[in-house]
């Protein structure tokens, strides 16, 4: 690691990201570069069948790709990138940069007390400037009030793209989930919560990209509602035991 430098790894979950891989990879660099940082950024391709895996190699070798073996999900694509990270610091977002990468700025004033940091669309100081479509939002507020009350998940936004751990805690944690899909992020923070580690959520920017958007409305909320149950039924089996 230079010295003086914060060390950060970018994990960059990709499925069909031929709209936004360029763009979002050149951001990301650019920023990082012109920072006080000693990073890496991590493109993990989720089996995209379109040129994602071509647009992304372009960048090589400033980034390290891993590709999934075949299409296996968000949870499964994110897991993967973070346990192949080796900065003290990692972050994950998504590939649209929904969020920007600037608020990773953000993020660090907080991870040394709070080792897991969540953004967090809603909260009155996040600043949303495309809104999602209502039912995006009605989905999200319900899903929401239903990992609360399954999961004892208290946070105002458990889905937002854009998240930061430490990885001492990410590799403790990771290795637990079995959540492959969207609602691995639940998964995430009811381990975080199960091994007493404090949680940020915190105020982000929002851009919605809902021309890029893998969310099907129907069925990623029941494929979501299922794994929420799948998380209590875990716990329930004693398959969450708590790090010694």
């Amino acid at each position: 690691m230079d010295k003086g430098k914060i060390p950060v790894s970018v994990v960059i979950p990709a499925y069909n990201e031929s709209a936004n891989i360029e763009r979002s990879l050149s951001a990301v660099l650019y920023y990082l570069s012109h920072k006080n940082y000693d990073f890496e950024v991590i493109v993990v391709d989720d089996g995209s069948k379109d040129n994602t895996l071509e647009l992304a190699k372009k960048f090589l070798p400033e980034i390290r790709i891993i590709e999934n073996p075949c299409n296996k999900g968000k949870g499964y694509t994110v897991k993967n990138g973070i346990l192949h990270a080796t900065k003290d610091n990692v972050l994950f977002l998504d590939a649209d940069l929904a969020t920007p990468i600037e608020e990773l700025e953000n993020a660090l004033t907080y991870i040394d007390e709070y080792p897991v940091v969540i953004g967090s669309r809603n909260l009155k100081e996040s600043l949303i400037l495309t809104a999602q479509p209502f039912y995006r939002q009605m989905m999200g507020k319900t899903f929401a009030l239903l990992a609360r009350i399954i999961a004892g998940i208290n946070v105002k936004d458990s889905q937002c793209g854009f998240k930061m751990i430490k990885r001492e805690v990410a590799q403790k944690i990771f290795p637990k989930m079995t959540i492959t899909g969207w609602c691995f992020d639940v998964e995430l923070l009811f381990l975080a919560q199960l091994e007493n580690y404090k949680i940020k959520e915190m105020p982000v920017r929002w851009i919605d990209n809902a021309a890029t958007t893998k969310i099907k409305p129907f069925k990623s909320s029941m494929e979501m509602f299922r794994d929420l149950l799948k998380v209590r039924s875990n716990y329930r089996k004693g398959m969450y035991k708590k790090n010694t």
